[in-house]
């Protein structure tokens, strides 16, 4: 059976750097997970509290990719693409 892949119109992606490192307290007290994403395709950059705050960085990022893909694919619809 063959695969067949999907056309590069059909296909969005969205690729991050993502980086943690462990922050230390003035207080003595246990470091702190800190991180930084950039979205790679608009330079957008963000810095994170702590890994629970990626997973909700990318789903927001996506969903909003979605909105504007149905936006576009609007769009072009009218403008007779």
């Amino acid at each position: 059976m063959k695969v067949e892949k999907p056309k590069a119109a059909e296909v969005e992606s969205v690729s991050f750097l993502v980086r943690f490192w462990r922050e230390r307290q003035a207080t003595g007290a246990a470091p702190v997970l800190r991180g930084f994403v950039r979205n790679l395709k608009t330079g957008e950059e963000r810095y994170l509290a702590g890994p629970d705050q990626l997973s909700d960085h990318v789903r927001r990022t996506l969903e909003g990719s979605e909105t504007r893909s149905a936006t576009d694919a609007g769009d072009r619809e009218r403008a007779g693409a």
